[in-house]
């Protein structure tokens, strides 16, 4: 479970160091920097980001790669509907917005690393049934709440007492939010902080948050509650997800990725794969996982 956001950021993330915000600045001359008025080369830049990462990024490319035509023979046919679908549940969690807001997601490559998880999704689960999803939720069920919580933090006990008294006067927590928040991301976005996972409970940045909600119904708020750093907070349950139906797309995210090395490892025993960091000469499609049979075989001789 803990792995399901690092690999979405993963996903977003590939081709960072290889593609992504790589424009030319102005005044450059298509240079990577200049110091003193003397140029560190475009193709510098790239020959110590290859030495550096060329081997991981590659060898994730070529897992892709892998996923993509075991796809194919299995006759999935991810469609545009598919992909849309995924990325507008997804862009209602908070470390979605925190991905997009760094700036280090291509957001013209987001379509194709969600064609590639659910790509993935359809090899790793392809022998999971309906039955073993619901099992593995409710096993796992408080992990995978969903809650979508708004909050509004003030400065002072003065402007604490104002909201309380707005917010008990029936007006709408998200217009009060706008109005009275001190920080400007809430004000902004009138108090929503995104959907946040019950599994990240021990998080010190949202787990707080989790233990104020988790027992509200929707559309219930608590305040003004004195923050540790000072100021006072207020916090309103928006929506609460914690149905199978409603995180099935969680739930398959997860086992997917519990899945991937076994289901990476298992596709590249099977391949000849051919790469530019190769040393030695590239092994028959299936000779790689005879040759570890082998060496633990001995290894059980010895």
């Amino acid at each position: 479970m803990s792995r399901f956001y690092s690999f979405i950021v993963i996903l977003c993330c590939i081709g960072l160091f290889f593609g992504a915000g790589c424009g030319k600045s102005a005044g450059l001359g298509g240079n990577a920097a200049m110091v003193n008025g003397e140029p560190i080369s475009k193709q510098k830049l790239d020959s110590e980001l290859e030495k550096m990462f060329g081997k991981k990024v590659l060898d994730g490319l070529v897992n892709i790669k892998l996923v993509e035509q075991e796809a194919k023979k299995t006759g999935a046919n991810i469609t545009d509907a598919q992909i849309d679908e995924l990325q507008k549940k997804l862009e209602q969690h908070k470390d979605y917005w925190q991905g997009m807001e760094s700036g280090q997601v291509d957001t013209k490559e987001l379509k194709t690393k969600f064609k590639y998880l659910l790509q993935l999704q359809t090899v790793a689960l392809k022998d999971v049934n309906e039955e073993e999803r619901k099992a593995y939720f409710e096993q796992n069920k408080e992990q995978f709440v969903l809650y979508h919580p708004q909050l509004i933090a003030v400065g002072n006990k003065n402007i604490a007492d104002e909201v309380e008294k707005a917010l008990k006067n029936g007006e709408d927590f998200g217009a009060v939010a706008e109005k009275y928040s001190e920080i400007s991301s809430l004000k902004s976005r009138k108090g929503d902080v995104g959907i946040i996972m019950g599994v990240n409970a021990a998080d010190p940045e949202v787990g707080g948050i989790i233990s104020m909600v988790q027992n509200m119904k929707p559309g219930q708020w608590e305040g003004p509650r004195a923050m540790d750093g000072g100021g006072f907070i207020f916090v309103r349950l928006a929506e609460k997800f914690d149905t199978y139906e409603d995180v099935k797309y969680i739930v398959e995210i997860a086992m997917t990725s519990e899945r991937e090395p076994q289901v990476v490892k298992g596709l590249e025993e099977n391949a000849t794969i051919v790469t530019m960091f190769d040393t030695t000469p590239p092994k028959k499609a299936g000779q790689a996982g005879k040759d570890e049979k082998k060496a633990e075989e001995k290894a059980k001789g010895e």
